[in-house]
């Protein structure tokens, strides 16, 4: 048995657009999202060198007014980093960040993706989801009972002991904490991440290429045999609560007030 956190929310977003922070769509569901978890933290982590200084005071302005708190990858992230896999993730999503700003077409997708991976980052903020679909953990406890230390319903590394869903169209990683001290990550989530770590490290020593690398690794790839249903990923009392919360779409009927707090790139 263990457990998860459920009231710390990670997005990761690195803006190809310089101008744009975040899209009205994507500030649209992390606002909603954030509406229903009043009580929960929800961290944003972007990158500064990708963005104009109009933006990025934009973005400032856009988590102060949802509280949000607001990481700057580029000067808030290596400082957490001990460990050699930790920081050899960190360099290559730099990498990919400055080949971006100096006019290469890298795509940031894979250079997001890579962010959670890196364990002060998810140990420290919690839940990664984009929120392309929404996500509701109200009804259920603070700590969450789970029967697997990594949970990514979306994807499959089930022969690491990873429970995963292949019906949920969400970008979700949870991963149990400590039962003893719930600031830090349990030792079997540890452990899997670091393998699968190593494994990405290693594939990208051969083809320099962090897209092809995390495609390559288990748990960007489906293999129908080994999906296990969500079922199983949560105690019998839970199982209902957490099948609505990952499942749910109440972003698309929240009644937002005339105030709702987006940023519309011409508001400061």
């Amino acid at each position: 048995m263990w457990h998860i956190n459920t009231q710390k929310y990670l997005r990761v977003w690195f803006s190809q657009e310089s101008h744009i922070f975040l899209d009205i769509e994507n500030q649209y569901r992390l606002v909603g999202i954030r509406q229903l978890h009043e009580a929960a933290d929800f961290t944003f982590i972007y990158s500064s060198v990708c963005l104009s200084n109009k933006a990025n005071r934009e973005l400032t302005f856009f988590c102060q007014q949802n509280n949000i708190n607001s990481i700057n990858f580029d000067t808030d992230i290596r400082q957490m980093l001990e460990h050699r896999f930790d920081v050899k993730l960190y360099e290559y999503i730099q990498k990919e960040l400055s080949l971006f700003c100096h006019g290469s077409n890298k795509d940031l997708f894979a250079a997001m993706q890579c962010v959670p991976l890196i364990l002060p980052v998810s140990e420290k903020f919690g839940i990664f989801s984009n929120f392309q679909s929404s996500i509701d953990f109200r009804h259920v406890p603070k700590i969450m009972k789970v029967l697997a230390p990594i949970l990514l319903p979306h994807e499959n590394i089930s022969k690491m002991g990873v429970i995963t869903d292949p019906n949920v169209n969400n970008n979700l990683l949870m991963m149990a904490i400590d039962e003893d001290n719930p600031d830090i990550l349990c030792v079997e989530a540890t452990n899997t991440m670091r393998q699968l770590q190593e494994q990405l490290i290693n594939t990208y020593s051969q083809n320099n290429d962090l897209s092809i690398s995390l495609s390559k690794i288990g748990f960007l790839r489906q293999k129908p045999q080994d999906k296990i249903e969500i079922v199983h990923e949560i105690t019998n009392d839970h199982h209902h609560c957490i099948t609505h919360a990952i499942k749910s779409n109440l972003i698309d009927h929240i009644n937002l007030p005339d105030n709702f707090p987006l940023i519309y790139h011409d508001d400061i």
